[in-house]
């Protein structure tokens, strides 16, 4: 319930209080956070299998690691909360010279593709979610935070097989960008 209540006032506090306040770049390891992130997540969720895969090296960039670890912390409960049977949920980070690549995958419930076009509008829920406890407010502010670190997300989902979400950033996040609006840097598919 606390983790919905959070979603629901910084969703509130982006659009009232204009997102890029909420940028606070500093140096910082991907690797780190998104260790944290998995272990965080092991701690709320005993039963949940979830394994890493990262390389052996620190993964440096510059970026708001709170920001981050929202963005990262969304999508893996995520993955838990609609992969009701269980199953491994696989998260996974590389770095290239200029951006760090991550990816959350699951084995759960999908995403129907008539709800991909909408996925990440604020309040918009999957129509298969039925009976599962959420907002709608998670993936909006995900979209968000990656749109301030200037990255992209890409959705490859199919109904009743999961969803992998792919994370790209940049190691450099250039000046904070003052008014947000949705941009292009989403792409969906089927998988």
């Amino acid at each position: 319930m606390t983790h919905l209540i959070d979603n629901l006032l910084n969703s509130s506090r982006f659009v009232d209080g204009g997102v890029g306040l909420y940028l606070h770049p500093a140096e910082m390891d991907m690797t780190a956070l998104l260790q944290e992130v998995c272990q965080l997540h092991r701690e709320m969720g005993p039963t949940a299998q979830i394994t890493e895969r990262f390389a052996a090296v620190p993964a440096p960039m510059i970026g708001d690691a709170k920001l981050l670890f929202q963005i990262f912390s969304n999508l893996l409960s995520n993955a838990i909360k609609y992969s009701p049977g269980g199953g491994t949920i696989e998260v996974e980070a590389r770095s290239a010279a200029d951006e760090i690549v991550a990816t959350i995958t699951d084995h759960g419930i999908g995403i129907p593709s008539s709800d991909l076009d909408r996925l990440f509008e604020r309040y918009h829920r999957g129509s298969n979610v039925s009976g599962i406890v959420g907002t709608g407010v998670g993936l909006y502010l995900v979209k968000i935070a990656i749109d301030l670190h200037h990255g992209s997300v890409e959705v490859a989902s199919k109904e009743g097989e999961g969803s992998c979400f792919t994370i790209r950033l940049p190691r450099q996040t250039a000046a904070p960008v003052q008014d947000w609006s949705p941009s292009d840097s989403i792409a969906m598919t089927d998988a």
